[in-house]
């Protein structure tokens, strides 16, 4: 998200505390974001899914594999 908007991980780099922020932001969608089309209806639920996908196998990764 970096030069293009913020997240709600902001507070905490300002903070000097590590974040990784994964989220389901396209190029069709990041203009939504904090404006005045930023509403539930907006979501893509495909792209939400994907990323919901995604983060749990990389949690289960870590899981597994990190001591």
């Amino acid at each position: 998200m970096e030069r293009v908007g913020t997240t709600d991980s902001a507070p905490f780099l300002e903070a000097h505390i590590p974040v990784l922020c994964l989220h389901s932001v396209t190029q069709e969608t990041w203009k939504v974001i904090n404006g005045s089309r930023d509403v539930w209806p907006a979501v893509s639920w495909k792209d939400y899914y994907d990323s919901h996908k995604l983060i749990s196998a990389l949690i289960r990764y870590f899981d597994e594999t990190l001591p």
